[in-house]
């Protein structure tokens, strides 16, 4: 990713790369240059990967004439990869212009299959962007969408069919996954949002929503867990909102199991997603959740499981928190449910899934 050195996103193409390490097969992992490089790239290098690092400034990421000049994928080439699996935070990045017009030409140049990995819904792309990435989605080896749903809007807007896409899970951690006992339905009802703290994720809206004069009066609270560039700007909404007593911010919280032993739901009214991994972890903890109607999320949130945000504005968002507030005492069971939908349907080894399809599409040379 560009924006951030660390992500849901960049979960699986690193737990796949540790595995096919430890299966004998050489890696090459191809990262923006960071200040202080994520722990994650860190232990791939000890685990014997080639970590190449890529200049994050925009005139690079801007020109393919000074991407081409400073050699920016020469790492890749002279690697000579069987295959490239390109791990991509929205679904038509790859028809960027700059330095992945020049990723784009050295795969060319490689002729090697490439699978791209496409982790959250985008708008439909225009002019240049729409040509790339229709070519990209048509050469793909695979496609890797989180829903079925994600498959079908790509064609819409790409207009293609296609046949060589596939499903896959991120990983969730163990360690934050298992059922927790429901937290009682004493009051307050007790909301959590886990996510980064960015525009996209419409933290003001429901801030906005819980203000109003029928939530004011009610006995709930709100902690808000990650951290991020907007922050600042909620905490002082908060403030204006004079939300202070009800809304707290408890930064990045590394135990999610022991939140969700004292939270009865999770609140998630996010602008764009994929399929969420604080939803599925929310979930398999035994908690409903609230979600936007977007990516692939009402794959898994049906309504059995929790509640659907039809659009990503306060006006509905504002409806959907109103209908959870009166089933308030069927939340117990509903986070049962997710659990129980989660738990039947989750990729239980997603990176051991990638590197068998990496191999599988691999060149003749690589397939033992």
């Amino acid at each position: 990713m560009a924006n951030s050195s660390w992500g849901a996103s960049e979960a699986l193409w690193a737990d796949a790369a540790r595995r096919a390490l430890r299966a004998g097969h050489n890696v090459l992992v191809s990262v923006y240059e960071r200040d202080e490089s994520p722990a994650a790239i860190d232990q791939l290098r000890r685990e014997g990967a080639i970590v190449h690092f890529r200049p994050l400034d925009g005139w690079v990421r801007r020109s393919a004439l000074l991407s081409r000049l400073t050699g920016v994928f020469r790492s890749v080439r002279n690697f000579q990869p069987d295959i490239i699996c390109i791990n991509q935070g929205g679904t038509y990045d790859i028809g960027r212009g700059g330095s992945t017009g020049e990723l784009r030409r050295t795969i060319e140049k490689l002729g090697v299959p490439f699978v791209l990995l496409c982790h959250c819904e985008q708008g439909a792309p225009t002019g240049r962007k729409l040509r790339h990435s229709r070519r990209a989605f048509q050469d793909a080896a695979i496609v890797g969408v989180l829903a079925n749903r994600l498959k079908a809007l790509s064609e819409e807007h790409l207009s293609v069919s296609l046949a060589n896409a596939r499903v896959f899970h991120n990983p969730v951690n163990p360690s934050r996954t298992s059922y927790i006992a429901w937290p009682g339905t004493s009051y307050p009802l007790r909301f959590a949002f886990i996510g980064r703290l960015e525009p996209v994720k419409n933290l003001g809206a429901l801030l906005e929503v819980l203000s109003s004069e029928t939530w004011r009066h009610r006995d709930w609270s709100l902690t808000v867990c990650g951290v991020g560039a907007e922050r600042h700007d909620l905490e002082r909404m908060s403030e204006s909102y004079a939300l202070t007593d009800k809304v707290h911010f408890a930064g990045y919280v590394e135990d999610i199991a022991g939140l969700w032993t004292t939270h009865h739901a999770l609140v998630m009214p996010s602008r764009l997603e994929g399929v969420p991994l604080a939803m599925l972890e929310a979930m398999l903890c035994g908690r409903p959740v609230v979600a936007t109607n977007i990516g692939g999320i009402s794959e898994w949130l049906q309504g059995s499981c929790g509640f659907l945000i039809e659009r990503p504005d306060p006006s509905e968002l504002a409806r959907t928190l109103e209908h959870l507030w009166d089933q308030r005492d069927n939340l117990e069971l509903l986070g049962r449910n997710a659990h129980a939908v989660v738990s039947s349907k989750l990729d239980p080894d997603p990176a051991r899934t990638l590197v068998e399809w990496l191999i599988e599409k691999s060149a003749p040379g690589c397939r033992t």
